[in-house]
């Protein structure tokens, strides 16, 4: 087996930060040696490679494209080595350091934010910033660390996926409109009622509900669509109409009777809940503990709900 060289690690990070700052001066301030040292180091590195990496003029500097190649590679072997140094120390002493988290915002507000709140109590030296957005995050180029998803399937490139749970979704309206429009007798009669969809779920005045003698497709009238559910439950609320939505989000109005879950034992959608995270080779602890304390606890909390 071939030892690692400490100088070739060294050169590695003399030439990204040279390119990183656009300039040998530049990159000399960055590590903290003299511009002829790193002018030095970097030409040591092109005789050891036997290849050119830079093209370097009196007022401009540009990658060869073996120069190309291998910043990228050496980007990766030193990404690779911070990491696995902050693994170490994170479980020598403890876990510390971000986590960077993205989730849907209705369920990061209901269920996702307790889970962080939980963990962060167990790891005060751990800081997690948790986005809430509908948005779908990309990744590969943001710098999120995990990411909870809700889809009825998930495209797994570039990314590591673990299947968490399922959001079941009730049919409901509010006593308010049941006792204006009448309930529906059966689940062809919802054609006959004002209904409520989200702006992702709307499909051309259909919806698909499976009853206990097959799936039904029923033709609907939607008057609000929203793209949000909890705007769209707000609407509920007021009486508008009869809504889809995740029981995990109303479990306490049907409790507190404020709603009303009408066909309870149809399954109207069930989307399936991933948390995914992009596919580093390295992860640090305090990523992987959270991840697993997530896939841990938010089964629990769905079907709790």
């Amino acid at each position: 087996m071939r030892l690692l060289d400490r100088d070739l690690l060294w050169d590695m990070q003399v030439l990204t930060a040279v390119v990183d700052g656009g300039s040998i001066a530049s990159g000399a301030r960055s590590v903290g040696v003299s511009p002829s040292a790193t002018s030095k180091r970097i030409a040591s590195l092109e005789r050891r490679l036997g290849v050119q990496l830079l093209h370097r003029t009196t007022r401009h500097m540009r990658l060869t494209l073996e120069g190309k190649s291998f910043v990228e590679t050496a980007r990766d072997v030193i990404a690779a080595l911070d990491s696995l140094e902050t693994s170490t120390r994170d479980t020598r002493s403890g876990l510390r350091g971000e986590v960077r988290v993205t989730a849907p915002t209705v369920l990061g507000q209901e269920l996702v934010s307790g889970i962080v709140a939980r963990f962060l109590l167990e790891h005060p030296d751990v800081v997690v910033h948790l986005e809430l957005s509908d948005r779908m995050a990309d990744l590969a180029h943001e710098p999120y660390d995990l990411a909870v998803r809700v889809a009825p399937r998930l495209s797994t490139k570039d990314l590591v996926a673990r299947r968490v749970g399922n959001i079941r979704t009730a049919l409901v309206a509010s006593p308010s409109y049941l006792e204006r429009q009448g309930s529906p007798a059966n689940v062809a009669g919802l054609s006959e009622h004002t209904v409520l969809d989200l702006a992702h779920e709307a499909n051309g005045g259909t919806w698909r509900v499976l009853t206990t003698s097959g799936t039904k497709t029923v033709s609907v009238r939607t008057s609000f669509v929203c793209s949000s559910p909890g705007g769209l439950r707000q609407a509920v609320l007021a009486g508008l109409g009869i809504a889809r939505l995740p029981v995990y989000l109303v479990h306490d109005d049907l409790r507190e009777r404020r709603l009303v879950r009408l066909f309870p034992s149809c399954v109207v959608e069930q989307r399936t809940v991933f948390l995914v995270r992009p596919s580093r080779s390295y992860v640090p602890v305090r990523v992987r503990e959270l991840a697993d304390r997530i896939v841990r606890e938010l089964p629990n909390a769905l079907r709790a709900r």
